[in-house]
């Protein structure tokens, strides 16, 4: 009966370690991003704890991403969730959790941001702009892709302006006035095509502008059609409709049609 007894306790005992022992091993939070699968590049940590502050200004979101290798056994969103509480973290907090070994990721959010970017939308964003690289186990292309495409989204919900510029490979935006414009289309006018020819003065004079390997223009077709009806007009007035000489009688015709004649000879001579 004692034995029975002891063997009982034990494993009540047993029974009550058992959850303990199962419970998931969370990492320490370090700071904003917490890589403790050690995927990410450095260049990328700096743009997440820059980008994190970006955002907390303007929206008061706080951001937080986190690498682990496994999820100890426990369910993504059953180790997202434990993690949120574990690192206690409120109704205005971001996590983006990325299990590398088990090729699976998700985000969890605060009250406060779920309620202006649904799970539908973070759901969206995920599968669109982070899995392709995620799953080619390219994690910085990953968060590269996925945080511009997150910020177009605040943006919007939270009527905010967060930027991205020199961050992920996002190029820094620029102004340039009408001055540089004009020169940086002169420069690549002349990069191609020969450097002996101009650029136009305006982009609607291109329109006009005859091309070299043709030579033809729409001013020199229109000039041409013109000269042509002055000297068949001419013909048929010496002619007439039944052989009949027809005319303004000033004798001018003739002199007209050679002129017509010699300006079509010019205009269609190329050097």
């Amino acid at each position: 009966m004692k034995r029975f007894l002891s063997l009982l306790v034990a494993l009540l005992v047993l029974c009550a370690c058992l959850p303990a022992c199962a419970a998931p091993r969370y990492p320490e939070r370090q700071g904003g991003t917490t890589d403790a699968a050690a995927v990410l590049s450095q260049s990328t940590l700096r743009d997440l704890a820059t980008y994190a502050q970006r955002l907390k200004d303007e929206t008061d979101i706080d951001l937080f991403v986190v690498t682990v290798d496994f999820l100890d056994g426990e369910t993504l969103s059953g180790y997202g969730e434990g993690l949120f509480a574990q690192w206690k973290l409120d109704d205005d907090s971001l996590l983006l959790l990325l299990a590398v070994g088990e090729d699976k990721f998700a985000t969890f959010s605060g009250r406060n941001v779920t309620r202006r970017l649904s799970r539908q939308v973070q759901d969206k964003l995920l599968s669109t702009s982070l899995e392709g690289p995620f799953l080619r186990q390219a994690y910085d292309e990953a968060v590269a892709g996925f945080i511009p495409a997150l910020t177009q989204e605040i943006n919007k919900a939270f009527d905010a302006d967060v930027s991205v510029a020199g961050l992920f490979g996002q190029a820094d935006a620029e102004t340039i006035s009408v001055e540089e414009w004009a020169d940086e289309w002169a420069r690549r006018w002349s990069a191609a095509h020969d450097e002996d020819e101009p650029a136009p003065d305006s982009v609607g004079s291109r329109v006009t502008r005859e091309d070299k390997s043709t030579g033809f223009s729409l001013g020199k077709v229109l000039l041409t059609v013109f000269l042509l009806m002055v000297i068949f007009s001419n013909f048929n007035d010496r002619r007439g409709r039944h052989g009949r000489r027809r005319g303004c009688g000033c004798g001018c015709a003739p002199f007209s049609s050679i002129l017509a004649a010699l300006g079509l000879w010019k205009l269609w001579d190329k050097d």
